[in-house]
């Protein structure tokens, strides 16, 4: 499939990344590396299994350090940016890992290029949630334990 332009208004560019999110998510979506650097996300073997063998029920007893978490909250951003009227929610077992997933969505979102922030500014940014109203999408991160989360 070949790349879409950076003009992520052509109907033709978002149809592509929507039917193939790996090329949204390597194209514009950066993370801090182990060694600080902010570089492009990169599927490595075990992102790349999982995205090739992915269901929409999936169930991961994920080991440390394979990059789980970022490529799914790169998975969710993506689905959420490029998705009307769309709210993907990522529960954390506990409230530090629920703000370090929310920090790698926010440093994901904080490097998208200008002209997506400026098509698509968010309307809300709290601690663990994002809304875009132009897309009228949310993404959440949460605690399982908490009393408040999911409510409403």
């Amino acid at each position: 499939m070949t790349p879409p332009s950076q003009d992520l208004t052509s109907l033709k560019a978002l149809q592509v990344f929507r039917q193939e999110p790996r090329l949204f998510i390597e194209r514009f979506c950066y993370i801090r590396d182990k060694e600080r650097r902010t570089v492009l996300l990169t599927f490595n073997f075990a992102q790349d299994d999982y995205y090739q063998h992915r269901t929409r029920r999936d169930l991961i007893l994920k080991p440390p350090q394979m990059g789980f978490t970022t490529a799914v909250c790169s998975l969710f951003l993506a689905d959420t940016l490029l998705r009307h009227n769309t709210h993907s929610v990522i529960v954390a077992h506990n409230i530090e890992s629920a703000e370090t997933i929310f920090e790698i969505v926010q440093f994901m979102w904080k490097h998208l290029p200008s002209w997506w922030h400026d098509q698509h500014p968010p309307g809300r940014i709290n601690a663990g949630e994002f809304y875009w109203p132009s897309l009228e999408s949310r993404f959440y991160v949460g605690t399982a334990g908490s009393l408040n989360f999911g409510r409403g």
